[in-house]
């Protein structure tokens, strides 16, 4: 940079397009859009004044201003020359094929991050259904022994109640025998002791009868 005084700073830039070749054979941009273009590289809201070029030849150097598009067009045509015989004709990739091909490149690299993604949650989702389906075994074989366990401990359970009802059963059914067996022995006892005392009040009777029959 160049400082000439408080108000007088410019940049030179000088680009060599000896072996420059052009990214587009679309039509070259206009002098102010390659102005306004510049300014926005270097980052200022400037105005660029002067754009020459510098031609060397066997008499030396040439400085000519590229003050129209024409000019800027002159230029462009003099790169796509120097492009042609470099390349022996061959096309030079653009700046937008660049462009596509490195989204493709970034395209590519993120769908094979995809694809291994999914390739590893499939594997898991793979083992995960494994698993489950080995739960699901093991559940249907757990419920399987509950089962039986349940039946064989249900049927223990009635047989023990049923052993345990037949002896509470046969013990009440002695002691309701011996109870009336005692029943009947006092009923017998009573009945013998009724009739004694009958016979007693019969003898009293006939007794009575027999001396009243006496006194007569």
């Amino acid at each position: 940079m160049y400082d000439l005084g408080k108000k007088s700073k410019f940049v030179v830039l000088v680009v060599d397009l000896s072996d420059a070749v052009l990214m587009s054979e679309n039509e070259p941009i206009t002098l102010e859009a390659l102005k306004s273009d510049v300014a926005e590289a270097l980052g200022v809201d400037a105005k660029v004044k002067v754009i020459e070029t510098i031609m060397s030849s066997y008499t030396g150097l040439l400085r000519a201003p590229i003050e129209t598009d024409d000019d800027l067009a002159d230029l462009y045509g003099a790169v796509h020359c120097c492009e042609n015989a470099s390349s022996g004709g061959k096309k030079r990739a653009s700046k937008a094929d660049l462009l596509i091909l490195q989204l493709r490149d970034e395209y590519e690299v993120t769908i094979d991050g995809h694809l291994k993604e999914i390739e590893m949650l499939t594997g898991e989702k793979s083992k995960l259904e494994g698993k489950l389906k080995t739960m699901e075994q093991e559940m249907v074989e757990l419920t399987g022994q509950l089962s039986h366990k349940l039946e064989a401990a249900e049927k223990d359970i009635t047989k023990r109640v049923k052993s345990e009802f037949d002896e509470k059963l046969k013990a009440y059914e002695n002691e309701v025998a011996e109870k009336e067996k005692k029943f009947k022995a006092q009923l017998k006892e009573k009945t013998q002791q009724i009739l004694v005392q009958q016979q007693e009040v019969n003898l009293e009777l006939l007794f009575s009868d027999a001396d009243s029959c006496c006194c007569r």
